[in-house]
């Protein structure tokens, strides 16, 4: 898949009645999608009125902070510093409350393996929309956007993976957690299954980082105990580019093959 196929991808979001549609109205689902939770869908829940333009505050800040594990006061400073709205943290739970009830948002938590390393984990969840599509749709931004944006790019592409990967974990009955530690050290996806069987994936945009990303995940495993947990099915970097081998280096465009 090109740079551009995986831009109008992420930007077009999984929504069924955009696929398989020509030209730049497949883009519009999500940007019609989030102008309905802002103003109609957030005002259904436990009948209480929310401000829309808080909540739109929020879904951006959420949405450039996207696979991190932001915390609510690193929220709260985004919108005051960003668009000079205060927001007081009961205000701010009750809106990610709700966003997570519509599910919008959704937690990935830190990995539960057994280790070795000295470390301490960063155990905060981080969060990501359930569709790389609303954030671009939040932010304003268009294929092309994310092309000349390779940084942010590689953020959202980061949460396509996620998606894709969670929705094929569902098949066997799996989890999708990350690892972090206090020196930041950080693998992106470790995959479980409820027989214990285990694996870890680096997610790459680019192939300019597959070695460095390789090497991270034989570090990784070196810090498992694998007597607890067992050896690795199999270490693998999730790409953009049009490729497989390996420690497996998988295209996202042939995950599910």
């Amino acid at each position: 898949m090109s740079l551009e196929n995986l831009a109008s991808i992420i930007v077009r979001g999984g929504w069924p009645a955009s696929i398989g549609i020509d030209g730049d109205i497949k883009y519009r689902f999500a940007k019609e999608y989030v102008k309905s939770l802002i103003h109609e869908d957030v005002r259904k829940i436990n009948g209480i009125e929310r401000n829309p333009e808080k909540m739109q505050n929020i879904l951006r800040s959420l949405a450039r902070n996207i696979t991190t594990q932001v915390s609510n006061y690193t929220i709260e400073g985004d919108i005051k510093n960003s668009f000079a709205d205060d927001i007081s943290r009961p205000t701010l739970i009750d809106y990610l409350n709700t966003l997570e009830k519509l599910f919008v948002i959704e937690d990935v938590n830190a990995t539960n393996l057994n280790f070795r390393s000295k470390y301490a984990l960063r155990t905060k969840p981080k969060k990501y929309f359930v569709d790389p599509s609303i954030a671009t749709a939040i932010l304003d931004m268009k294929p092309n956007d994310l092309i000349n944006d390779l940084n942010t790019f590689g953020f959202m592409f980061e949460s396509l993976c996620i998606r894709d990967l969670k929705i094929y974990m569902q098949s066997y009955d799996g989890n999708i957690s990350f690892y972090r530690d206090e020196k930041d050290f950080e693998v992106d996806a470790i995959i479980r299954t409820n027989n214990g069987m285990w694996g870890a994936i680096e997610i790459k945009l680019g192939a300019g980082y597959i070695d460095s990303a390789a090497n991270n995940l034989l570090k990784f495993k070196d810090k498992v105990d694998v007597e607890k947990c067992g050896e690795p099915a199999f270490l693998a970097v999730l790409t953009g580019t049009d490729y497989s081998y390996g420690v497996y280096v998988v295209s996202i465009g042939t995950l599910k093959n």
